[in-house]
């Protein structure tokens, strides 16, 4: 019997060669008869794992972005100071930021625009494992950040704005660059960004 640890290295295995080949042929000319044998695997066991393509391209994509899949959030900080929190966003914000450009994660990402319209669906694969489960994060954070700072009264818009503030980065800086070129925002950028958030939070909420 396979172990629950065995099946998810296996599943990493499977997915994040399948990430490789689609960078590398595109989603559409990519079968998983290829994945298969480029991950000396069979078919039977990709679609017993992850049941069509779709479905690969969606655990490639969970897998690169949100390493933990045991569905956790973020555990909540054991201090509640302002600078905790300044620098609990900070780190979240790095981490994101640092996964959203990696090569393997934007490669996918411009087969995904690619392919959109022609098949939407993609759309809605991409919005369920990687842009909710972020901004579910985000808020998340944010709400903790609440107890020291200034509560707001959506805090899922509150973490879509934590995210947005880094797209522009991850946008012009990685997806519209070549992978040799990509440049991504440093510490002190994300650190600048969180205090711009938490200030016009506080002025709003005051």
């Amino acid at each position: 019997m396979v172990s629950r640890q065995s099946r998810q290295e296996r599943t990493r295995h499977l997915a994040l060669r399948a990430a490789e080949l689609f960078a590398e042929r595109g989603y559409t000319s990519t079968s998983m008869a290829d994945v298969a044998a480029a991950a000396g695997a069979s078919k039977e066991t990709l679609y017993a794992y992850f049941g069509n393509k779709a479905g690969l391209l969606r655990a490639a994509l969970t897998i690169l972005i949100h390493p933990q899949q045991d569905g956790s959030e973020p555990t909540a900080s054991s201090s509640n100071s302002p600078a905790d929190a300044q620098d609990e966003l900070t780190l979240f914000l790095t981490s994101l930021v640092g996964r959203l450009m990696q090569p393997s994660y934007l490669a996918l990402a411009r087969i995904v625009v690619g392919e959109v319209p022609r098949d939407p669906s993609l759309g809605d694969l991409f919005r369920s494992a990687v842009a909710e489960p972020a901004i579910r994060a985000a808020a998340a954070v944010v709400e903790r950040d609440d107890r020291s700072f200034v509560g707001v009264v959506d805090s899922e818009a509150a973490g879509r704005l934590l995210i947005g503030s880094v797209l522009t980065y991850v946008l012009l800086d990685g997806l519209l660059r070549s992978p040799a070129d990509v440049v991504l925002p440093g510490d002190e950028v994300i650190a600048r960004l969180v205090t711009t958030f938490r200030q016009t939070r506080d002025f709003q909420g005051g």
